[in-house]
């Protein structure tokens, strides 16, 4: 089981903002999964679902911007303990070690020291 969303860019639409779509294909529930919440102040709004006892809007909108949440109820991750040497140069697999090869990159970040 999985979900889907989608989004149209607003050239493709009728009032020129983009539209969103969500189904995150969850089981149905009692109680049930999501809890509406609505919080205003001012000039502003934050409006969606959050799962209950969780202090954040999941799927939501405010008036600059919407989101949305895919979820998947599949095993898509494997974790295993590594063993390496005391000096942090060798691995072992299937019993040999081999060498751990390192690789140094920098990031460019515009304005800023890599």
């Amino acid at each position: 089981m999985s979900s889907n969303n989608w989004v149209i860019h607003g050239k493709h639409t009728e009032s020129g903002f983009p539209l969103i779509a969500n189904d995150p294909h969850l089981n149905m529930a009692m109680p049930a999964p999501w809890t509406m919440n609505e919080l205003v102040w001012g000039e502003n709004y934050l409006i969606g679902v959050s799962v209950p006892g969780i202090p954040s809007i999941a799927i939501g909108r405010n008036k600059d911007l919407a989101w949305a949440i895919t979820a998947t109820l599949v095993d898509n991750s494997d974790l295993w303990e590594e063993e390496v040497n005391d000096e942090g140069t060798k691995y072992k697999v299937d019993g040999e070690w081999r060498d751990i090869r390192k690789i140094t990159e920098k990031i460019k970040v515009k304005g800023e020291p890599s």
